[in-house]
């Protein structure tokens, strides 16, 4: 694992060498409708240089940190190869929030049609809407945030009671273990449902009162734009606090059975003593899980689009071939990374 963490910067320097020199050379080789891509290339090559060394340089600074995140990340994965239905669960629900955030668009979009077309006495028409519909927005918008942060802590809470049980008992056998992750999920919709929605209401409305000041930022005369940005950046430091207590207050909870306030209570006593080290091994973490997705994404774009350039005399949509290489990845390997992380 740690030889995988190592060829993060061996593969960025690589894919600069390769990208540098095919785009050099065959700049002044293929048709000249690929000369601007084979220039964007060439300047997408030296932000793979600086990517390579960056997190070499990251990587040798922090190789006792980024040992024990290792560490972390391969008992996540022996979690998961014990427990392949969190995989299962994290599609279904990944499946649910997609349907539901169509269906909240096709409602939040629909709620824009109520009114009725006004004609001022130049006769221009205007439409105007129905009456309460700015209030109606706001509910739709706090029920976005909400139902959102719900489908997260939903699976974060199935995911902390699976880990605990998979860590804390022991000599089950294999029907135990693949009912593992349902029966937990079953906890998390009925037992600790009450405390994941306490939790997703109190970030939801968070995110709202953030949602609505930057679109009044875009409103406000430029003298009151300074307060707009400090109150953004207060929310900002307030949503980031409650989101890592809300986080370890539902993994207490899924863990111990208790409510979300006394998991709270109890996690923020825990803080007094790990809090920089809790957050800095979870920081390390998702920067080492991140680091690997956008290596694998562009080792994938860029191969891509120097297959698309060089077939058959060089397609004009070279580029869009690679963005679509890249982007297919990054989303496939940052939803396993997810699961990795929440595990």
């Amino acid at each position: 694992m740690y030889l995988s963490v190592i060829m993060i910067p061996i593969l960025f320097t690589t894919l600069f060498v390769v990208t540098f020199s095919n785009s050099v050379v065959r700049k002044f080789r293929d048709a000249p409708f690929l000369i601007p891509q084979y220039d964007a290339m060439i300047g997408m090559s030296f932000a793979f240089l600086l990517s390579g060394l960056a997190s070499g340089w990251f990587v040798y600074r922090r190789r006792q940190q980024v040992e024990q995140t290792i560490d972390i990340i391969e008992l996540s994965f022996a979690i998961l190869q014990s427990n392949p239905r969190i995989f299962v669960l994290s599609i279904v629900l990944m499946i649910g929030y997609a349907a539901f955030s169509i269906t909240w668009m096709l409602m939040f979009a629909r709620l824009f049609l109520k009114g009725y077309l006004r004609i001022d006495p130049s006769g221009k028409g205007y439409w105007e809407l129905a009456g309460g519909t700015g209030w109606a927005g706001a509910f739709f918008v706090l029920m976005y945030f909400w139902t959102s942060a719900n489908f997260h802590n939903v699976e974060k809470v199935t995911i902390a009671g699976v880990v605990g049980e998979w860590f804390f008992a022991s000599g089950e056998g294999p029907v135990a273990q693949s009912d593992r992750t349902t029966k937990h999920l079953k906890a998390a919709l009925t037992t600790s449902f009450g405390s994941v929605c306490f939790a997703s209401l109190i970030l939801g409305i968070v995110e709202t009162m953030q949602f609505f000041l930057r679109m009044a930022r875009k409103r406000l005369p430029e003298g009151t734009s300074s307060i707009a940005r400090l109150l953004s950046a207060c929310l900002s430091v307030i949503s980031d606090v409650l989101s890592q207590i809300s986080s370890y207050a539902l993994v207490y909870s899924s863990l111990t059975g208790s409510a979300l306030l006394p998991s709270a209570r109890a996690c923020t006593r825990v803080f007094r003593r790990n809090l920089i080290l809790g957050l800095a091994t979870a920081a390390l973490t998702r920067l080492v899980l991140t680091l690997g997705t956008l290596t694998v994404a562009a080792v994938s774009g860029v191969v891509c689009f120097f297959l698309a350039s060089t077939r058959e005399g060089g397609s004009p949509y070279a580029w869009m071939v690679g963005c679509l290489g890249l982007l297919i990845p990054f989303y496939v390997v940052r939803f396993l990374a997810r699961v990795v992380q929440n595990t």
